[in-house]
C-alpha cells in the first residue's frame, strides 16, 4: 500500500518536510502536528487562484502569520501596521488601496534589506574579533579563556535564538490551522 506522502513527493516537497512527514500515518494526523507554518502555507498556496475567494482567505492567513513580527519592525511599524490593516480589509471583501500597500511593503522590505546588510556587515566585523581572539589565545592561556568565554555566550545566545526561531515557527503554524483547520486536498 502506498503512504500518503507519495502525493508530497509528486509535488517536490523540500526534502525535511518530506522526512518529517513520512512519520504521520495520514495528512491529517501531519497537518494537526506540522511545527513549521511555512511548510503549511506552501501546501495552501501552490493552487490559488488570483482574486478567488481562497486567494482572499490565503491573504487573511499570511496577514495573521505577519502581524506578530511588527514587534521587530522598528521604524516601519506603524507603516507595515498599515499594509496589514490594507491587506486585511481586502481580504474581507472590502474597498483597499493595494498598489499603496504595495509600495508601503516594497520601502519596508528595501529597508529591512538595508538594516540586514548592516547586520552583515556587524557579522563580519564580528568574525575579525573572533579571528583576533583566537590569535590572543593562542598567545597566551587567559587569551585562551577569555575567548572560551566569549563563545560560551556566544553559543548559549545562539541557541536562545534557534529557540526563539522554532517558537515562532511553532506559533505561525497554530495561527494557520486557525485559518485552515484541515489539510487542503491534494
Amino acid at each position: 500500500m502506498n503512504h500518503w506522502t507519495e502525493n508530497l513527493e509528486r509535488l517536490a516537497v523540500c526534502p525535511d518536510a518530506m522526512v518529517w512527514a513520512k512519520d504521520y500515518a495520514s495528512l491529517e494526523a501531519a497537518w494537526a502536528a506540522c511545527p513549521r507554518g511555512d511548510w503549511m502555507l506552501w501546501l495552501i498556496t501552490r493552487e490559488v487562484v488570483q482574486d478567488s475567494p481562497e486567494h482572499r482567505r490565503v491573504i487573511a492567513c499570511l496577514v495573521a502569520c505577519c502581524r506578530p513580527s511588527l514587534e521587530y519592525a522598528g521604524e516601519w511599524r506603524e507603516t507595515l501596521a498599515g499594509v496589514y490593516d490594507t491587506l486585511d480589509a481586502w481580504a474581507k471583501g472590502e474597498e483597499a488601496n493595494l498598489d499603496a500597500a504595495l509600495s508601503a511593503s516594497y520601502a519596508a522590505e528595501r529597508a529591512s534589506y538595508a538594516a540586514w546588510r548592516a547586520s552583515y556587515a556587524a557579522l563580519s566585523a564580528s568574525d575579525a574579533a573572533e579571528r583576533a581572539s583566537y590569535a590572543a589565545w593562542r598567545a597566551s592561556y587567559a587569551a585562551w579563556r577569555a575567548s572560551y568565554a566569549v563563545w560560551r555566550v556566544s553559543y548559549a545566545a545562539g541557541s536562545a535564538s534557534d529557540a526563539a526561531w522554532s517558537a515562532s515557527e511553532a506559533a505561525q503554524a497554530d495561527i494557520v490551522r486557525k485559518h485552515y483547520p484541515t489539510p487542503p486536498p491534494f
